[in-house]
């Protein structure tokens, strides 16, 4: 009985020691990975993990690995999921984190990703890869992302790249100078990945919409909406972005009255008026009465409803 007990000691300390050297090895291999050797298309970085319905807040960023990842039977993101159809999106952020982190759960939708983290080469990227949609910060070294935003819709070739402004400034009179530069949606920093695929995808419909009507007339007004201009009596009227898609939804919308709330869905893409002050709609109206002249008649204000387009006035 004795013997038995000392054969069971001496087997309990070698399970043991055999648990505490692979403890070591596995401590030892993680602290030796870094960020920059996982492939973003296999791996997320995260700082908060699920857990019971809620997300645990991590005290450092961590790399999320599947057991795919490591048997090697990963397969490509875009593989599982071609909702993106090969559309490129450009990611631009100074931090290399939240590119990868942005960029896994794009390519994961079937979207080709690219990454910038300064405002020139940003730019460049744009004018090399012709991406379907971008995604700025607005803090960025060299050259500020309202500065990106200004330039890109000066050049034709990306007057009507749908912009997404994704930062962590959330003032109000922030949000309301990027979506008056040219920016098309604003998101702020800390964000929901679901959400970001989903203002993405909304963004990329939008663009998509052509009618079936290329040029759009009123009086003297004409609208060209596949090279997104507008003219009075044959002279260009110089619009921004966003005036030129509020003109589109009133004129689309054929003399119905549109509420600011219906205009903030479709022409900014929110969905609550709450999330951006309804008279950002009333400021871009007012201007764009002012660049149309005596075609602005045609643009009328319904009390406590919104405005409605007047072809006939």
């Amino acid at each position: 009985m004795v013997i038995l007990s000392h054969v069971l000691a001496i087997v309990l300390l070698f399970w043991l020691a055999f648990q505490w050297a692979s403890r070591s090895r596995v401590l030892t291999s993680f602290q030796q990975l870094s960020f920059a050797s996982l492939p973003v298309s296999s791996s997320r970085i995260a700082d908060s993990v699920p857990t019971e319905g809620k997300r645990l807040r991590l005290q450092v960023k961590v790399a999320i690995i599947c057991a795919s990842d490591i048997s090697g039977d990963a397969e490509p993101p875009g593989g599982r999921c071609q909702r993106g159809r090969d559309m490129k999106v450009l990611v631009v952020d100074d931090e290399k984190d939240i590119t990868a982190l942005v960029a896994y759960h794009l390519e994961w939708e079937g979207f080709r990703v690219f990454q910038a983290h300064d405002g020139l080469q940003a730019l460049e990227l744009v004018r090399r890869e012709r991406p379907d949609l971008l995604i700025l910060d607005l803090m960025l070294p060299h050259l500020g992302g309202l500065d990106v935003c200004r330039r890109l819709r000066k050049e034709p070739e990306s007057a009507r790249l749908p912009i997404l402004m994704l930062t962590a400034k959330a003032d109000e009179a922030d949000k309301v100078l990027g979506l008056e530069l040219g920016g098309d949606d604003y998101l702020t920093k800390p964000f929901g990945p679901k959400e970001l695929v989903a203002r993405v995808k909304a963004l990329i419909r939008r663009s998509e919409e052509v009618p079936a009507e290329e040029v759009l007339k009123a009086g003297s007004l004409e609208i060209d909406l596949g090279r997104y201009t507008v003219a009075i009596r044959k002279r260009a009227v110089e619009l921004t972005t966003k005036e030129f898609d509020l003109l589109k939804a009133l004129i689309l919308a054929r003399g119905r009255a549109l509420t600011r709330e219906h205009l903030l869905d479709r022409v900014w893409g929110y969905e609550r008026s709450s999330e951006i002050e309804s008279r950002t709609v009333d400021v871009h109206v007012r201007r764009l009465r002012e660049k149309l002249g005596p075609e602005a008649r045609r643009i009328i204000t319904v009390k406590n409803v919104g405005y409605r387009f007047d072809q006939d006035t």
